[in-house]
């Protein structure tokens, strides 16, 4: 069976047997910035890209100079970049993706320098910024008080936070 699927970068990869060199930020921004938050199912365009700054931004705030913690909340959702962002109830009856997003994630995560398996301290931030975009773009109707970016600028945030973690990295 052929796995293969094409990135925007130009080329084919296979997520399923992952190549690290194929793996690039510039794509994982892309796609990320591309794919909206709980299926679509919200009052505004949320990316995946945006939760990932934001829990990014979160971890900045309470670990300021453990920028490799910073990375892994980035890149926390990466492997979404080329197995698409899945809501979790559904993920939880995919046996095979969840065993993809696993091998995905432990390639990328190699190929970045970021922590894998995830630290408590992620897994706590993306539950409490999963209740706010809920409450702020489901529940609440709007989502006014989340600023709504468009894809590109998105793209470039994401971009801009990975440069400002990484150049911090030795």
């Amino acid at each position: 069976m052929n796995t293969e699927i094409y990135v925007h970068s130009g080329g084919l990869f296979d997520p399923i047997s992952p190549d690290p060199d194929m793996i690039l930020i510039e794509d994982i921004a892309h796609a990320l910035a591309h794919q909206c938050r709980f299926a679509g199912h919200c009052q505004r365009y949320y990316s995946v890209a945006e939760h990932s700054v934001y829990v990014s931004q979160m971890i900045a705030k309470d670990y300021p100079d453990d920028h490799r913690l910073q990375l892994t909340a980035l890149m926390h959702d990466a492997s979404e970049a080329y197995l698409v962002d899945v809501p979790r109830p559904i993920k939880q009856m995919l046996p095979q993706y969840i065993m993809a997003e696993i091998k995905l994630m432990s390639v990328i995560a190699a190929k970045f320098g970021f922590q894998w398996p995830l630290p408590k301290a992620i897994h706590q931030a993306d539950r409490k910024a999963l209740r706010f975009e809920i409450h702020q773009l489901i529940h609440k109707g709007s989502g006014a008080e989340m600023v709504a970016d468009p894809i590109r600028k998105v793209k470039a945030q994401f971009l801009s936070e990975f440069n400002r973690i990484t150049k911090n990295l030795v």
